[in-house]
């Protein structure tokens, strides 16, 4: 594919004017993976370019068949609304590439993304080396998922939703291969770190930008970011982890009239609470049953693996037989939309109506909402709530009181204010990341941690002065006890 001059056809105003525009469009010949476009006039319906539909960009994006293979986008078929995105040339002719999404609903009229967000999404596509050198990587964002910022002290999800759009992550805004960040390794060998199509990625968006250009985003910043606002999550209510750390030292960085639950032997909040936690990110399971751990809780968690549900209804039913649990946490999108709901109702289609069990679903998606009727259903099946990530301890409390709560888009938290919340499931810290937080800190030569049945028991004052390192630069093994 060339790009050339714009096609003699149409002048250079008519062809300038045409990104953004939202037009009909006649499809005029079928590939396997898109259709060629003749682009219409809204008024006269006269064609006033030639254009391109991908699969990726059409209505049709996430169905298993190819494009030539549905009826909606066969030869002569019209498509009601195509969203100009950008010029590309192809045998010196002027080529219009079109998306169809962005012609039902325009995320660009009022973009929900802002610079300096954090962003999740998947490497959709590698951008066309120039040379030998990569260009970057073109990612779909996750939709629906919230949008993340620190403009509460921490970086977690506020009230905006991700819309359905791509970025642009350039190769110059990844790490490099041996782990460095800015400057240029000594050894020429070492390049970027590279990623695959398919590859989860987070970054923070450095620059927005229209089409036919794509907002730029960048994951060697958002490592900066973090680092910068380290001190500030320990401080910061919404991290129970690190609330819990302060308290543990004694420090009186916590103002007393919080409604965060106090973490002691004599006073646990979730004392001989049973829970059963369901999802499919092991990381962020793993983080939350041990925080409820600590909190006094017994937790069962199962994870859930993509081709693994049989035995996952197995295992919770196994559970429900053998534990009388006071609530179930049951991810909603499991590895598919909505498989929460359907594992709860074989779960109850194999311990009856009698059974005395609690579910609760919870979501990441911010825009989700349920229907009454859907509700009614649930409710049926023992579901006594829908709750939104991250989980605040004033919703636990109801759940388990046996309180119904049913959240909705509007009962998300706003960017100020926040309630003290339970870390989300996705990108909760862990253990170990909370103490390599907590060495990054100034004033801490060395940390000592004692741990039994998972409770600090004791601490000390680091030396003025860090003992050199022994013998081969390396400090022995955490010793448990």
């Amino acid at each position: 594919m060339n790009e050339t001059d714009f096609s003699d056809a149409f002048s250079s105003h008519e062809q300038a004017g045409l990104v953004g525009r939202v037009v009909p469009a006649h499809i005029k010949k079928v590939r396997l993976d898109h259709c060629d476009l003749d682009l219409l006039d809204e008024e006269t319906g006269s064609v006033i370019a030639q254009g391109r539909l991908y699969q990726a960009d059409s209505l049709a994006w996430e169905d298993r068949r190819l494009l030539a293979e549905i009826r909606k986008y066969q030869r002569d078929e019209i498509l009601e609304k195509v969203f100009v995105r950008r010029l590309r040339h192809e045998d010196g002719e002027a080529l219009w590439y079109v998306h169809e999404r962005w012609g039902k609903c325009n995320p660009w009229n009022d973009l929900a993304l802002r610079q300096d967000d954090v962003i999740v999404g998947t490497i959709i596509r590698i951008v066309p080396m120039r040379g030998r050198e990569r260009v970057g990587y073109l990612v779909q964002l996750e939709v629906g998922a919230p949008i993340q910022t620190d403009e509460s002290g921490i970086i977690e999800p506020c009230e905006r939703a991700q819309p359905d759009i791509e970025v642009l992550l350039p190769d110059g805004e990844l790490p490099w291969g041996d782990g460095g960040l800015d400057m240029a390794p000594p050894d020429a060998n070492i390049q970027r770190m590279s990623l695959e199509v398919g590859d989860p990625i987070q970054a923070l968006v450095r620059e927005l930008r229209l089409p036919p250009m794509d907002p730029i985003v960048s994951v060697t910043r958002l490592i900066h970011r973090r680092d910068v606002t380290a001190q500030r999550t320990f401080q910061h209510r919404g991290n129970l982890a690190c609330w819990r750390f302060w308290r543990f030292l004694g420090e009186a960085k916590i103002e007393e009239n919080l409604a965060a639950p106090e973490v002691t032997a004599d006073n646990a909040p979730y004392a001989n609470r049973r829970l059963l936690l369901a999802d499919d990110d092991p990381r962020g399971l793993i983080s939350q049953s041990e925080l409820l751990e600590s909190m006094g809780a017994k937790v069962h968690g199962v994870e859930v693996r993509p081709g693994d549900f049989s035995r996952v209804v197995d295992e919770v039913v196994m559970a429900l037989h053998k534990d009388d649990f006071d609530l179930l946490l049951i991810d909603n999108n499991l590895p598919g939309r909505d498989l929460g709901q359907t594992l709860i109702g074989r779960v109850r289609a194999r311990i009856g109506d009698e059974h005395p069990a609690r579910f609760a679903l919870i979501t990441a998606d911010g825009a989700r909402a349920l229907s009454n009727d859907a509700r009614m259903g649930l409710r049926a099946k023992g579901v006594i709530g829908f709750v939104r990530r991250p989980l605040k301890h004033l919703v636990l409390h109801r759940l388990l009181a046996g309180e119904e709560v049913w959240e909705d888009a509007a009962s998300l938290p706003k960017a100020h204010g926040l309630a003290p919340r339970l870390p989300a499931s996705k990108g909760a810290p862990t253990l170990q990341e909370t103490l390599e937080v907590i060495a990054r800190q100034r004033g801490i030569g060395f940390a000592m941690l004692f741990r039994a049945t998972r409770k600090l028991v004791g601490k000390g004052e680091a030396p003025a002065t860090p003992s050199p390192l022994p013998r081969g630069g390396q400090f022995p093994p955490f010793t448990d006890v």
